[in-house]
Protein backbone atom coordinates (compact mmCIF):
# COMPACT_ATOMS: atom_id res chain seq x y z
CA UNK A 1 0.00 0.00 0.00
CA UNK A 2 2.80 2.43 0.84
CA UNK A 3 4.53 1.66 -2.44
CA UNK A 4 1.37 2.56 -4.34
CA UNK A 5 0.95 5.84 -2.44
CA UNK A 6 4.59 6.84 -2.96
CA UNK A 7 4.35 5.87 -6.63
CA UNK A 8 1.31 8.08 -7.16
CA UNK A 9 2.84 10.99 -5.28
CA UNK A 10 5.90 10.84 -7.52
CA UNK A 11 4.10 10.05 -10.76
CA UNK A 12 1.43 12.76 -10.73
CA UNK A 13 3.85 15.74 -10.78
CA UNK A 14 5.81 14.05 -13.54
CA UNK A 15 2.68 13.60 -15.65
CA UNK A 16 1.72 17.24 -15.02
CA UNK A 17 5.18 18.37 -16.09
CA UNK A 18 4.89 16.40 -19.34
CA UNK A 19 1.47 17.94 -20.05
CA UNK A 20 2.76 21.48 -19.41
CA UNK A 21 5.84 21.01 -21.58
CA UNK A 22 3.72 19.54 -24.39
CA UNK A 23 1.31 22.49 -24.28
CA UNK A 24 4.11 25.06 -24.35
CA UNK A 25 5.76 23.21 -27.23
CA UNK A 26 2.46 23.21 -29.14
CA UNK A 27 2.31 26.98 -28.60
CA UNK A 28 5.84 27.39 -29.91
CA UNK A 29 4.98 25.31 -33.00
CA UNK A 30 1.81 27.35 -33.59
CA UNK A 31 3.53 30.71 -33.28
CA UNK A 32 6.41 29.66 -35.54
CA UNK A 33 4.07 28.28 -38.20
CA UNK A 34 1.87 31.37 -37.99
CA UNK A 35 4.78 33.78 -38.44
CA UNK A 36 6.16 31.78 -41.36
CA UNK A 37 2.78 31.44 -43.08
CA UNK A 38 1.95 35.12 -42.59
CA UNK A 39 5.28 36.28 -44.01
CA UNK A 40 4.96 34.00 -47.03
CA UNK A 41 1.35 35.09 -47.62
CA UNK A 42 2.22 38.78 -47.63
CA UNK A 43 5.26 38.16 -49.84
CA UNK A 44 3.12 36.23 -52.33
CA UNK A 45 0.33 38.83 -52.35
CA UNK A 46 1.56 42.15 -50.93
CA UNK A 47 -1.67 43.92 -51.87
CA UNK A 48 -3.58 41.92 -49.22
CA UNK A 49 -1.99 42.54 -45.79
CA UNK A 50 -5.14 41.29 -43.99
CA UNK A 51 -3.94 37.72 -44.55
CA UNK A 52 -1.47 38.13 -41.67
CA UNK A 53 -4.11 37.84 -38.94
CA UNK A 54 -5.86 34.99 -40.75
CA UNK A 55 -2.66 32.97 -41.16
CA UNK A 56 -1.76 33.34 -37.47
CA UNK A 57 -5.29 32.49 -36.31
CA UNK A 58 -5.33 29.39 -38.52
CA UNK A 59 -1.97 28.19 -37.21
CA UNK A 60 -3.02 28.68 -33.58
CA UNK A 61 -6.32 26.90 -34.17
CA UNK A 62 -4.46 24.04 -35.85
CA UNK A 63 -2.54 23.39 -32.61
CA UNK A 64 -5.69 23.54 -30.48
CA UNK A 65 -5.57 27.14 -29.27
CA UNK A 66 -8.52 29.49 -29.56
CA UNK A 67 -8.76 31.21 -32.92
CA UNK A 68 -5.84 33.59 -32.39
CA UNK A 69 -7.44 35.73 -29.70
CA UNK A 70 -4.68 37.26 -27.63
CA UNK A 71 -1.92 36.83 -30.19
CA UNK A 72 0.26 39.88 -30.71
CA UNK A 73 1.06 40.18 -34.41
CA UNK A 74 3.15 42.81 -36.14
CA UNK A 75 4.18 42.98 -39.77
CA UNK A 76 6.54 45.40 -41.46
CA UNK A 77 8.19 45.75 -44.84
CA UNK A 78 11.61 47.11 -45.70
CA UNK A 79 11.65 49.15 -47.83
CA UNK A 80 8.05 50.24 -47.50
CA UNK A 81 5.56 49.65 -49.09
CA UNK A 82 5.20 45.89 -49.27
CA UNK A 83 4.25 46.13 -52.93
CA UNK A 84 7.74 47.19 -53.97
CA UNK A 85 9.64 44.36 -55.71
CA UNK A 86 12.46 42.93 -53.61
CA UNK A 87 11.03 44.17 -50.30
CA UNK A 88 11.45 42.01 -47.18
CA UNK A 89 8.40 41.20 -45.10
CA UNK A 90 9.09 40.72 -41.38
CA UNK A 91 6.35 39.22 -39.20
CA UNK A 92 6.60 38.85 -35.42
CA UNK A 93 4.05 36.81 -33.45
CA UNK A 94 3.79 36.45 -29.65
CA UNK A 95 1.26 34.41 -27.70
CA UNK A 96 0.68 33.62 -24.02
CA UNK A 97 0.22 29.88 -23.52
CA UNK A 98 -1.84 29.16 -20.41
CA UNK A 99 -0.29 26.54 -18.15
CA UNK A 100 -2.85 23.73 -17.74
CA UNK A 101 -3.87 22.63 -14.26
CA UNK A 102 -3.17 25.90 -12.46
CA UNK A 103 -6.07 26.94 -10.19
CA UNK A 104 -7.58 30.39 -10.75
CA UNK A 105 -6.54 31.59 -7.28
CA UNK A 106 -2.89 30.75 -7.93
CA UNK A 107 -3.06 32.25 -11.42
CA UNK A 108 -4.07 35.61 -9.93
CA UNK A 109 -0.90 35.74 -7.80
CA UNK A 110 1.69 33.96 -9.92
CA UNK A 111 1.88 34.22 -13.72
CA UNK A 112 0.18 31.11 -15.09
CA UNK A 113 1.19 31.61 -18.72
CA UNK A 114 4.34 31.18 -20.76
CA UNK A 115 5.00 33.71 -23.52
CA UNK A 116 6.21 32.20 -26.77
CA UNK A 117 7.23 34.26 -29.77
CA UNK A 118 8.62 33.85 -33.23
CA UNK A 119 9.86 36.00 -36.06
CA UNK A 120 9.94 35.20 -39.76
CA UNK A 121 10.80 37.05 -42.93
CA UNK A 122 10.16 36.50 -46.61
CA UNK A 123 11.15 38.34 -49.75
CA UNK A 124 8.65 39.85 -52.15
CA UNK A 125 9.27 38.62 -55.67
CA UNK A 126 11.82 40.79 -57.44
CA UNK A 127 9.85 40.60 -60.68
CA UNK A 128 6.49 41.48 -59.12
CA UNK A 129 4.35 43.64 -61.36
CA UNK A 130 3.59 47.04 -59.84
CA UNK A 131 0.05 47.45 -58.53
CA UNK A 132 -2.39 48.96 -60.97
CA UNK A 133 -4.85 51.69 -60.05
CA UNK A 134 -8.49 50.57 -60.11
Amino acid sequence: MELLAVGLVMLLPLVHLVVVVARVQAGAFAVDAGARAAARSVAANPAAPEVVEAAVALSLADQGFDDGAGADVSAACTPAPCTSPGARVLVEVSYDVAVPGVPAGVGAVVPAAVRVSSRSSAAVDRYLAPPTAP
